[in-house]
């Protein structure tokens, strides 16, 4: 799938590390899971295995069912 990514996030004083979703919450760990990136109608992310959707809200990181706007940009 072309629009498939893994989410690898930054820190530069620690090992690479990337987003999945274990125990019914989002984890940092050394095994990424695949993320589905589009961007119509919204900017949105969606985690592969369980179909739902990245999204903050009040600075909390959570799945849900339905998605949100993201403000990111793929490169």
């Amino acid at each position: 799938r072309v629009d498939t990514y893994n989410i690898k996030l930054v820190a530069d004083d620690k090992d690479d590390m990337y987003l999945y979703y274990g125990n019914n919450k989002l984890m940092a760990g050394s095994t990424p899971d695949d993320w589905y990136y589009s961007n119509q109608p919204i900017r949105s992310l969606q985690h592969i295995n369980t179909g739902k959707y990245l999204n903050n809200i009040d600075n909390k990181w959570s799945l849900l069912e339905s998605s949100m706007e993201l403000y990111i940009n793929i490169d």
